[in-house]
């Protein structure tokens, strides 16, 4: 075997060695108080809602899949202990254009469908949902930005070779 054929297979091998040591965390879409969002899961829920919403939802993408996935299980959680629960079912039965749903790809629609019913629920039970997620740990990978628990939501990182308007020369 050649010398640079050798080297090319080291290369190779030593790439698909590191690929492997880090590929579950290279999955990581964001991790809310230790439950992860898997990158993959993310993309396949934000391309499901597509198929089945191609008008509506033709620019929704992987990081506002993310979003809500994050939120979803606080407003669930708290729709439900209101006595306000949002089904799998009547998510599933919308999901018409999709043959197998992924169980992200469901929760896209339950949390939809959990919106409309918070101003039913009053300002406590939006407060209390706020309150939690504040107060949740919950990291995001940064190409999708950073959350920001006082606004509860994700909001881009800026390019560190970005000044911000502080210091920018002007």
């Amino acid at each position: 075997m050649s010398t640079k054929r050798v080297a090319t297979l080291a290369l190779a091998l030593g790439g698909a060695l590191t690929m492997s040591g880090c590929g579950t965390q290279a999955d990581i879409a964001a991790t809310v108080n230790g439950t992860v969002i898997s990158e993959s899961a993310a993309r396949t829920a934000a391309e499901q809602i597509r198929q089945n919403y191609p008008e509506e939802a033709a620019q929704f993408g992987t990081g506002d899949a993310v979003g809500i996935l994050i939120n979803a299980p606080f407003v669930l959680d708290a729709l439900a202990a209101s006595g306000r629960p949002v089904s799998e079912e009547s998510a599933r039965a919308q999901l018409k254009l999709v043959d197998d749903p992924s169980p992200e790809t469901i929760t896209l629609v339950r949390y939809e469908n959990a919106v409309g019913q918070l101003q039913e629920g009053g300002q406590e039970l939006i407060d209390g949902i706020l309150e939690k997620l504040r107060s949740a740990k919950i990291t995001v990978n940064p190409r999708y930005g950073t959350f920001d628990a006082q606004q509860v939501q994700i909001v881009p990182a800026a390019p560190n070779w970005i000044a911000s308007g502080a210091n920018a020369a002007g």
